[in-house]
């Protein structure tokens, strides 16, 4: 029963794969696509900074488990945007 199951999902993985690859072709939407339309649909093909994001905030409130998610974001925003070095040159 199960090589029958398998053999029916790689059919369908397979069918899917060809309809997903067509876009990629000579002459697909992607190729005839113009730059700025590729600039327009460019995303990461990963997740690796809202993974990295999370992985500093649990970092942050082990080391400091009572703080509010408010104060943690108050300074994420203060490192980010160099905050502090403003404060240096203009006060």
């Amino acid at each position: 029963h199960l090589r029958h199951l398998l053999v029916a999902f790689l059919e369908g993985a397979l069918d899917t794969w060809i309809r997903f690859c067509a876009e990629f072709t000579a002459g697909g939407v992607i190729d005839k696509s113009s730059t700025a339309q590729r600039e327009i649909a460019y995303m990461k093909t990963t997740n690796d900074d809202n993974e990295g994001a999370l992985g500093t905030v649990r970092t942050s409130l082990r080391r400091a488990p009572h703080m509010s998610l408010s104060h943690l974001n108050s300074r994420f925003m203060y490192k980010k945007n160099r905050t502090g070095a403003y404060i240096q040159q203009v006060l």
